[in-house]
């Protein structure tokens, strides 16, 4: 908090000069860093406006400064303040799905490219709503990050996928079918106890650890700290599965699946949409087939939409695929069809 700034351009201008300091090299042992700095400002002249209120309006600002490039100072103003309420209804929202058990789990399948069967499901989180029927992830996701609500969301995911994994094991055992897997967020594998209490959850029901797979994107695994590290490398190690998802989307390069614990590799599909096109993607998708491979990595191609999308993955040697071609995410009743059709 800033007294005594005459008007909203003195505020920038602080802003401004905090950015610049940051920007200042310092030493850590032998080693220099610089740690730039992003601001949100909000300024009031009004006695009304309170300090929660206040530190919204600023987090709002913020995000602005972080997507239009970090290491700058923002102003809060009417069009967020439009994205503020928004959000405010969609956190409302979030909260009585919770409350009222309203949250649903649709699985994609993933098909072999050898024989066509089913192999696995991606468990993907839904909101019910009375009104609008159901909602996808990117309606909620971010308001539930922003808000800390992703944890409760996140828990109650994997709490149903070990369910229904469970029971599909119990029933596809003897077939291709091998399991699940979900996506989890850096602050799980950050908390110490997260690791231990999946691997004593698939043990309880009888799941072999194998049928639970994990996915993190790059931009947890670059974000990642040495704790939720750990964290991963005690869940590979137990033996369930790790997948680096929407590999491509990051700043990561290819180098980045030597370094990590993981077991498979999704390609996003900004890159598959873009085969046969250029030539680039194609480049792109062959390098990370032949290093994945090289590791012992399964390649998993996502978003495939058309014939000549699944042929090319195909040509390419990815081994899996997943995408609307072939299976829309359903009811776990859908997923079970398939299995027992051969597909």
């Amino acid at each position: 908090m800033a007294e005594d700034v005459v008007n909203e351009q003195a505020a920038v201008e602080l802003g401004r000069r905090i950015t610049q300091a940051g920007r200042e090299p310092f030493r850590v042992g032998d080693e220099e860093f610089v740690c730039t700095v992003s601001v949100g400002i909000v300024t009031t002249a009004h006695s009304q406006h309170s300090p929660e209120r206040l530190l919204q309006e600023a987090d709002l600002a913020l995000y602005r400064a972080k997507d239009r490039g970090r290491d700058r100072a923002e102003v809060f103003d009417e069009a967020l303040r439009t994205t503020m309420v928004g959000r405010l209804g969609t956190e409302r929202m979030l909260r009585r799905a919770i409350a009222e058990q309203r949250l649903r789990v649709h699985y994609q399948p993933i098909i072999d490219l050898r024989n066509g069967h089913t192999v696995g499901a991606e468990a993907l989180v839904r909101i019910f709503d009375p009104e609008l029927g159901l909602l996808l992830p990117d309606s909620f996701l971010e308001v539930a990050e922003e808000t800390g609500l992703l944890v409760a969301l996140d828990e109650w995911v994997l709490a149903a996928t070990v369910q229904q994994a469970t029971a599909w094991h119990a029933r596809f055992g003897e077939t291709d079918f091998t399991g699940v897997s979900v996506n989890i967020s850096a602050r799980h594998l950050a908390d110490a106890k997260f690791a231990r209490g999946v691997i004593d959850t698939l043990d309880a029901r009888g799941l072999p650890r194998d049928h639970l797979q994990v996915e993190v994107t790059e931009q947890v695994l670059m974000e990642t700290s040495h704790s939720a590290m750990t964290g991963l490398r005690a869940l590979r190690d137990a033996g369930v599965k790790v997948g680096l998802d929407d590999f491509g989307t990051g700043f990561s390069s290819l180098a980045y699946l030597r370094q990590f614990p993981l077991d498979f590799v999704k390609i996003d599909k900004s890159f598959v949409h873009g085969l046969a096109v250029t030539g680039r993607e194609d480049a792109v998708v062959a390098a990370i087939v032949t290093l994945s491979h090289a590791l012992g990595l399964v390649v998993i191609a996502e978003g495939v939409e058309t014939q000549s999308q699944l042929d090319a993955v195909k040509s390419l040697g990815c081994d899996r695929v997943q995408g609307f071609l072939l299976a829309r995410p359903g009811e776990p009743g859908a997923v079970d069809e398939r299995i027992r059709a051969g597909g």
